[in-house]
């Protein structure tokens, strides 16, 4: 398989779970945006609003043109699907570089890290939601984490692991099927 067709397959399993997790979403905000598909790398990767209760209203200016709204964005999500987690005792592999250049982590400007730890033939995951900020400040202090390298599809990825139980009590949900001897 070449580096195209690896980024490709990546890519698209990628957007397997990113579209999980925004069907998740679309039950608890009013409206869900995605970036996927726009063929940018923008600042986040789904952008989720609420609808304001008391009728008020918002000016807002994109691409040069002002906008008014009654929806308001709430919060903001990097999505990552992992599906080589669990081979390293559920550790994450959070990137901050690729190429030379900042990306992922370091890049960011989502509120929070969306990330799915996927096994068992990729019908099992366990799904994090994680505080940017809180991510960034495990690296920061590098307390407990460790930078890893490595040539990948895209070229020199860095990033850093850091271990489950740090991240533990971000999990918000698990999907096991029973025919694998997980939980149904």
């Amino acid at each position: 398989m070449n580096s195209t067709q690896k980024f490709s397959e990546d890519l698209s399993f990628g957007q397997k779970y990113e579209n999980i997790f925004v069907e998740r979403l679309r039950k608890e905000y009013d409206y869900v945006e995605t970036t996927q598909g726009k063929g940018c790398f923008s600042a986040y990767d789904i952008a989720c609003y609420k609808f304001d209760e008391n009728g008020d209203y918002a000016f807002y200016e994109k691409d040069g043109t002002t906008f008014i709204s009654n929806m308001f964005l709430i919060k903001t999500f990097e999505c990552k699907a992992d599906r080589e987690a669990h081979k390293y005792g559920n550790s994450f592999f959070i990137e901050v570089q690729c190429n030379n250049k900042k990306s992922g982590l370091a890049k960011t400007k989502a509120t929070d890290y969306a990330y799915f730890c996927v096994r068992a033939f990729e019908v099992e995951y366990d799904l994090y939601i994680i505080p940017t900020e809180i991510l960034k400040d495990f690296i920061i202090n590098k307390q407990y984490t460790k930078t890893y390298s490595r040539a990948g599809d895209r070229g020199v990825v860095i990033g850093h692991i850091i271990p489950n139980n740090l991240i533990e009590k971000f999990r918000v949900h698990s999907k096991r099927v029973g025919w694998l001897g997980g939980k149904v």
